[in-house]
């Protein structure tokens, strides 16, 4: 180390000591923001299990949102403080062993947990998402009154109908058909759509669905509890005659 260098250290240590703010304030204010941002990153799997609770991707599609905002502003943060690292550490820290160790760690540790969100080594979120909706299903669907409510129809009436929804002045969800009268049952989940299907023998099935192009597209099979969901989906869980899916395609 120089005269040069040690005269600054000095003087570093100095300013330190009258109550001015340490050298390495700035890179720990770096390493803070790129901490909260890798965290937020890996967070889309917990996210995607919190949106299956409550049978809502909004959640998650917000938070994509600020992630893709909050990126360009990650990257300088990341790169002012590799430059720190690289030019101001060398004439702070005087052992060079003790130096070389930090760089590594700080700059490769933090490209590692800041880069993690972009390679989605974690859970895929589509499972994450069926996880906490086979929860949702279990604890908010009714599904002996839909299966009641199933029993009831004609299906003369009602085989192979689908049941579109839109929003009402009040924002609420109600049937396009006016003329349609569902249960509170099918009314409380605000399905985008039902379609309801009739089998010889086995009885009606009903497949609910929910979100968009821009959310992707989840949903519920519910069947007779003895013959199962619709045969008509497949890959998602099924339990006591309930199924539920969701379509990757948009993730």
């Amino acid at each position: 180390m120089s005269k040069e260098d040690m005269e600054l250290t000095s003087r570093g240590d100095m300013k330190a000591a009258k109550g001015g703010l340490p050298w390495y304030t700035w890179d720990v204010v770096l390493l803070g923001a790129l901490f909260l941002f890798g965290t937020f990153g890996n967070s889309f799997p917990l996210l995607s299990y919190l949106g299956g609770l409550r049978n809502d991707k909004n959640i998650v599609f917000m938070a994509r949102v600020w992630f893709f905002l909050l990126t360009p502003i990650a990257c300088v943060c990341l790169a002012a403080l590799i430059v720190r690292i690289v030019c101001l550490w060398p004439l702070r820290i005087v052992r060079l062993r003790r130096l070389i160790v930090l760089q590594i760690v700080a700059s490769l540790g933090t490209l590692a947990y800041v880069g993690l969100p972009f390679l989605r080594l974690g859970p895929p979120e589509h499972k994450m998402h069926l996880w906490g909706m086979r929860r949702y299903v279990q604890t908010q669907v009714d599904v002996p009154a839909i299966r009641a409510w199933l029993t009831s129809l004609d299906p003369n009436d009602w085989h192979d109908v689908q049941i579109d929804f839109r929003r009402n002045g009040e924002g609420q969800l109600v049937p396009r058909s006016s003329d349609l009268v569902l249960p509170a049952c099918i009314l409380n989940l605000k399905p985008r759509s039902v379609s309801l299907s009739f089998v010889e023998g086995c009885g009606f099935g009903a497949t609910l669905r929910w979100g968009d192009r821009l959310l992707g597209t989840w949903g519920m099979a519910i069947g007779p509890e003895t013959t199962g969901a619709p045969p008509d989906l497949s890959g998602g869980p099924e339990w006591d005659g309930v199924r539920i899916w969701h379509d990757r395609e948009f993730e």
